[in-house]
């Protein structure tokens, strides 16, 4: 009886682990490099982000400052497991401006792609790469 008990949560453990949902779980992207999409630049990068369910998004650096947070609106798209290819954008606000990150894993690695409105017709487009994604 104990080892069937052992089995049941060794089991329930791998399936959380490898069955995560953005829309239902807290998740940190660690990154080492972000690409300035515009001008095709890539640089180190030390931070991350913290997508707090379909609730808010973090975006810390600076040693562990938190540089913003995001309220979710709404999200396009949906991704239940994270382990597989497959990406998901998160609408987000902030002192009344509108951001999208869009979340996703390809065969060439995971990426954070963060979209910035400006006043004229054109967007600052930032790709967060070399990601870690934590529980």
């Amino acid at each position: 009886m104990k080892k069937l008990i052992l089995v049941f949560i060794v089991c329930s453990s791998a399936a959380t682990a490898h069955g995560q949902n953005m829309a239902s779980t807290n998740l940190k992207w660690e990154a080492d490099q972000t690409t300035d999409m515009q001008a095709n630049v890539a640089k180190p990068y030390v931070g991350y982000f913290k997508t707090l369910s379909n609730q808010s998004v973090e975006w810390v650096q600076k040693a562990g400052q938190i540089m913003a947070t995001y309220t979710v609106v709404s999200m396009e798209g949906t991704w239940a497991d994270i382990n597989n290819i497959g990406s998901v954008v998160y609408v987000l606000t902030r002192n009344g401006k509108t951001v999208h990150m869009k979340f996703e894993k390809t065969a060439a690695g995971r990426f954070v792609t963060m979209i910035f409105p400006t006043n004229g017709n054109t967007e600052i487009k930032f790709r967060i790469s070399s990601v870690t994604i934590l529980p």
